[in-house]
């Protein structure tokens, strides 16, 4: 066989072998999206509905990962603002008081203030 005839074999052989391929794609494409279409059929839940809820539970752990980060923000702000009231002359006392009545009164605590 002359190297000619060789070349042309083997490119036929690639070309059927790229046709096959692409004929298995093809099919692996189907079946696959015949799934997908028989699940959306079958699910108690739409797809929507899954997303809303898959987007909830990611949120919740974001929020749970970055609490005690949110928490500790919160007690330097509070320490920050002690220091700035008592550099103003105020007594952290009498700061914590008002600080405490004020945080009563947002959350409705009337308790707070009467002590």
């Amino acid at each position: 066989m002359s190297r000619r005839a060789s070349r042309w074999t083997s490119r036929r052989e690639l070309r059927m072998q790229a046709i096959v391929e692409a004929d298995r794609r093809a099919a692996v494409t189907a079946a696959r999206e015949a799934i997908i279409a028989r699940f959306m059929a079958e699910a108690p839940y739409s797809y929507q509905e899954l997303r809303q809820a898959n987007a909830e539970r990611r949120l919740a752990a974001l929020l749970r990962a970055i609490e005690p980060n949110l928490m500790r923000a919160q007690a330097v702000r509070f320490l920050v603002e002690r220091q700035q009231a008592t550099c103003q002359g105020w007594h952290w006392g009498e700061v914590d008081e008002v600080q405490r009545v004020f945080v009563g009164l947002v959350a409705g605590d009337t308790k707070a203030d009467s002590r």
